[in-house]
């Protein structure tokens, strides 16, 4: 059996936070909040839609549009944010 290396999960946590995109488990941890309470909020148009997408899916938020939105400041959405699968959803300006 493999020795695990010290700090590994730590590691796998820290890569889950990211840095040029915002994940669910770390805007919850920023704004000291559960995961079902962004995504209430998300559903209800109290925070932004998720507009990083991985394989179709919405994962998470780009940093400029939470710290737009802690701003104050609605950020436009751009057509190439989401795609062309999810545009047919949403209005896009």
């Amino acid at each position: 059996m493999k020795a695990r290396r010290k700090g590994a999960a730590a590691a796998r946590r820290k890569t889950r936070d990211g840095t040029h995109v915002i994940y669910p488990p770390g805007l919850a941890t920023r704004w000291g909040v559960s995961r079902p309470t962004l995504w209430r909020w998300e559903k209800v148009g109290r925070i932004p839609r998720r507009d990083f997408f991985i394989g179709g899916e919405a994962v998470g938020w780009r940093p400029e549009t939470i710290e737009a939105h802690e701003r104050g400041q609605p950020l436009a959405v751009k057509e190439a944010a989401f795609p062309a699968s999810q545009r047919a959803f949403i209005d896009v300006k």
